[in-house]
């Protein structure tokens, strides 16, 4: 009995000491990987929206949360609307709370007259900004039951567009001048803008959002002759759910734009087409009809030679425009990392930048994504500069 109870004994000894013998071994073969806990923080994804029209070229960009999805990324060109060849939509939404965001580029609009007929432009009537979202939103056939709720006009942004507008004026007067247009000081920019929350039905689902768009008016001798939108925005969510994403979509519209450089190609494209089309129209034109003469003129001057600078300002305005908006939300603090300008809401101390263009935000000052297995790629630290 007792050799029994001695070899029993033996053998769990020795089974314990040989499972725990390969159990340091192994442990000691496997390097511990250094890992580190994700801390709270913000995830951006920077995506770029090709033009396949133009080689695909960068269109704009579009910025994701982690958990948001690039659902609609479209460059439409229409090379029979002379005046707004193209525009860029943008859609991204969250895979909960039926949160959306929308982007749609800058339309321009020449109004009715005898100088719009058969020129290939976008005519329509100008309207306020609010009756502009008015019937965008009773237009979309997605939703029903729309009701608006609140229009407000955020003053930082209204102050944005004044200024945009009193350059633009003094540059279509300079143009004017410069071309002999009779009475070029009559030429006169004027800028509305308008914040529409709503609510409505989509797919079943109630829900509440908001809606803003800025609006240029050029008026010659009191009449309205064209008028452009800004980048109008958009954002939506579950009844009850707007306020809790209200980080994600400050973070998504001030790092969604317009790329420049496409900008511009519109531009020269712009141009080339009214041209064209000027050219073509020159021969049904009676020689004698000055009025008619000066209003295609002035058409043609308004997106031609000061092209350049009416982009660069309506950029500035339309960066000045995200940041105002998002600044009604929560506030944002600008970054900068390789030469890369970023923008995130206030409260986090720490930003973060990887080779491919994403970002990361935190108040985590130990923390290091090049030390943790959450993250891949190079990250370089980014600093807060002032806006």
């Amino acid at each position: 009995m007792r050799r029994r109870k001695f070899f029993a004994a033996g053998v769990l000894l020795l089974t314990a000491m040989l499972f725990g013998a390969e159990t340091s071994e192994a442990a000691w073969k496997k390097p511990q990987a250094k890992t580190a806990a994700k801390p709270e923080g913000l995830m951006i994804r920077t995506v770029q929206i090709p033009d396949p029209q133009m080689s695909d070229i960068p269109a704009a960009r579009a910025a994701l949360p982690e958990g948001w999805k690039l659902t609609k990324s479209d460059v439409l060109w229409n090379f029979n609307m002379i005046s707004d060849p193209a525009h860029v939509l943008i859609e991204i939404e969250k895979s909960t709370d039926g949160a959306r965001f929308g982007m749609v580029s800058p339309i321009h609009f020449i109004a009715p007259g005898p100088y719009s007929q058969g020129l290939g432009l976008l005519v329509k009537q100008p309207v306020s900004p609010e009756d502009y979202i008015r019937e965008l939103l009773n237009g979309d056939r997605t939703l029903s039951d729309v009701s608006v709720t609140k229009v407000s006009k955020p003053q930082a942004i209204a102050e944005a567009l004044e200024k945009t507008a009193a350059v633009m004026n003094q540059q279509g007067i300079e143009e004017a001048t410069r071309r002999g247009l009779r009475n070029p000081a009559n030429r006169q920019t004027v800028a509305d803008v308008a914040l529409v929350d709503f609510t409505c039905l989509k797919d079943g689902r109630r829900q509440e959002g908001g809606m803003m768009v800025g609006i240029f008016y050029v008026r010659i001798d009191g009449g309205s002759v064209m008028w452009n939108t800004t980048n109008m925005f958009a954002v939506a969510a579950d009844e009850g759910k707007l306020r809790a994403c209200e980080r994600e979509f400050a973070a998504i519209m001030a790092n969604t734009s317009i790329n420049p450089a496409w900008e511009e190609v519109r531009g020269q494209v712009t141009n080339y087409l009214q041209q064209q089309n000027i050219r073509a129209q020159e021969a049904q034109i009676r020689i004698n009809d000055a009025a008619l003469q000066r209003q295609i003129q002035d058409t043609y001057n308004y997106i031609s030679k000061n092209r350049r600078e009416v982009l660069d300002n309506q950029a500035d305005s339309a960066s000045r425009i995200s940041r105002g908006w998002t600044d009604t939300i929560t506030g944002t603090d600008r970054w900068s990392g390789s030469g890369e300008s970023y923008s995130a809401p206030t409260g986090y101390d720490y930003g973060w930048r990887s080779s491919d263009g994403n970002t990361y935000y935190t108040s985590d000052s130990g923390f290091d994504p090049n030390h943790s297995s959450n993250f891949s790629g190079d990250w370089t630290p980014m600093q807060k500069v002032p806006w």
